[in-house]
C-alpha cells in the first residue's frame, strides 16, 4: 500500500478548519446561481461548472446540471445555434471514488472528498460546510471535479473550432442558464505565475506575487535551489493557498524562514489551476539574504589639537574584527544633522587604524563622529564628541620698566 504523506493530510485538515473560519456560508441571491468556464487542451475541451455557493451545491448533487454544446460556425447568429446534450452531470456513486490512481495530491484530495461525501450534515450549516470543502477539493483535483459532477472533458471537438456550452438545471428552472464560448488554439504552455518582489528579514525571505495574474490559479508550490540550474526542492509540504490573505488583498506572500545569510538562493513558483493542472514554472528569482547586523561602534573617542592647526582623532576598538571592517571620520557643527556632517577621510581607514589627523580646526569647536562599517554595508557610529581648541599661547612678555631722575631730583 502506498504511503500517504502525513504533512499533506495535516494540510487538508488545517485547510478545513481555516476555510470554515475565513468564509461565511451564506446564499447571495444577487449572484448568478451557477457558473461555467472552459479551456482548450490537447485532449479536448475541459469544462468546470457548478453552483456558486455551498447551499446550492447540495441541491445540485441531487438533481445535477444538464450540459449542452453547439459548434459555432461562420459567425452564425446565436439564435441559429443547434445544441446537443452532453448528458446530466451529477454526483457519481460513492463506490466509484476509491478507483482513483494513488498519485500524490490527486489521490489525497479524492480520499478526503470521499470522506466528506460520506459525512451526513446534521444541520443546514454542517451541510453547507461539507459542500464548501468538497467544492474546494474539486478545484484542487480534476478527479474530484469529475466525480462530483462539476467537471467534464469533451473529447469530441475540433480543436480549431469554436464552441458554445451551456448548463441549466432541469429541476430548478429558477436557476440561471449559463453560457461560455471556447475559441482560439490550444495553448502551447499554460500561463505561469511570476514572483513580483521579495522582502528580506534578518533570518527570512518573503516572496510576494500578485493574486490576479490568472483567475484559474487556486494554489501554488514554491521551490528553492542553491544554484540557477538546481536541483530545486519544494519547500511547501502542502499546496499553498494563503488562507491568511497575505499582506494585502491583492498579493500572496510566502515566508521562507529557513534562509541563511550570505548564501544565494534561487526561487521559483508553480501554480495549480482549477482544472487540476500544474502550470509551468515562473522565472527564477535570485535572492541573497545579507548579514544586516551592524558592527559594534568604536569607543573612547578623543580629540587632540596639535601644532600648526592640525587635529587628531583617536579611538579604540576592543572587539573582534569581521566582514572587512573600516572606519570613517565625520565632522559637523552645532545644529547640523548627522547626515549633513562632512566626511574627513576621502579613503576608508583600515581595520587596524586607530587615529586620523587632518589640517584645520574650527575655533568655536566642532562635533566629531567615528563610523565603523563593514563590506556588507552595515554601519554603526559613536555619539558625537564635541571639542574646541584652547588658546594655550602665552602673551608677549612685558618689557622691564626704566626710569631716570632729573636735576631737581
Amino acid at each position: 500500500m502506498k504511503k500517504i504523506n502525513i504533512s499533506i493530510i495535516i494540510f487538508f485538515l488545517i485547510m478545513v478548519a481555516v476555510f470554515a473560519q475565513q468564509h461565511t456560508l451564506t446564499d447571495n441571491s444577487k449572484e448568478s446561481s451557477t457558473y461555467l468556464i472552459g479551456a482548450k487542451r490537447a485532449e479536448g475541451i475541459k469544462l468546470r461548472f457548478g453552483a456558486t455557493n455551498a447551499k446550492l451545491s447540495e441541491a445540485l448533487s441531487n438533481s445535477g446540471l444538464m450540459l449542452e454544446k453547439a459548434e459555432w460556425k461562420n459567425n452564425q447568429a446565436t439564435s441559429q445555434l443547434v445544441f446537443q446534450s452532453l448528458g446530466l452531470q451529477k454526483l457519481k456513486p460513492k463506490n466509484e471514488w476509491p478507483s482513483f490512481r494513488k498519485n500524490d495530491s490527486s489521490y489525497l484530495a479524492s480520499t478526503f472528498g470521499l470522506l466528506f461525501l460520506q459525512k451526513e450534515g446534521k444541520s443546514e450549516e454542517e451541510s453547507r460546510f461539507k459542500w464548501t470543502i468538497l467544492n474546494l477539493l474539486s478545484n484542487y483535483s480534476w478527479d474530484v471535479a469529475t466525480h462530483l459532477g462539476v467537471g467534464y472533458l469533451d473529447r469530441e471537438v475540433d480543436l480549431k473550432g469554436t464552441y458554445v456550452y451551456r448548463i441549466f438545471s432541469p429541476l430548478h428552472p429558477e436557476w440561471d442558464t449559463v453560457y461560455t464560448t471556447i475559441q482560439g488554439n490550444v495553448p502551447e504552455s499554460l500561463p505561469s505565475p511570476q514572483i513580483d518582489s521579495v522582502s528580506l528579514g534578518e533570518q527570512s525571505i518573503k516572496l510576494i506575487w500578485n493574486k490576479f495574474q490568472d483567475s484559474t490559479f487556486i494554489a501554488y508550490h514554491i521551490e528553492k535551489a542553491l544554484g540557477p540550474e538546481g536541483p530545486f526542492s519544494r519547500i511547501n509540504e502542502a499546496p499553498y493557498m494563503d488562507f491568511e490573505g497575505g499582506d494585502t488583498a491583492n498579493y500572496f506572500t510566502f515566508l521562507d524562514g529557513e534562509a541563511k545569510q550570505n548564501i544565494p538562493y534561487w526561487y521559483r513558483i508553480q501554480a495549480i489551476n482549477c482544472y487540476g493542472e500544474l502550470t509551468s514554472y515562473s522565472k527564477k528569482r535570485k535572492v541573497v539574504l545579507m548579514d544586516q547586523t551592524p558592527p559594534a561602534p568604536p569607543v573612547n573617542v578623543k580629540v587632540s589639537f596639535l601644532k600648526k592647526d592640525r587635529t587628531r582623532i583617536s579611538w579604540e576598538y576592543p572587539y573582534e574584527i569581521e566582514n572587512g571592517l573600516n572606519f570613517s571620520i565625520l565632522m559637523g557643527q552645532k545644529g547640523q544633522k548627522i547626515n549633513d556632517y562632512t566626511l574627513l577621510n576621502p579613503d576608508l581607514l583600515g581595520a587596524s587604524q586607530r587615529s586620523f589627523e587632518f589640517e584645520g580646526v574650527a575655533e568655536s569647536g566642532s562635533y566629531f563622529v567615528v563610523l565603523a562599517s563593514d563590506s556588507l554595508g552595515n554601519a554603526a557610529m559613536t555619539l558625537p564628541v564635541f571639542a574646541a581648541p584652547v588658546d594655550s599661547i602665552p602673551p608677549v612678555e612685558p618689557q622691564a620698566l626704566a626710569g631716570s631722575c632729573d636735576s631737581l631730583g
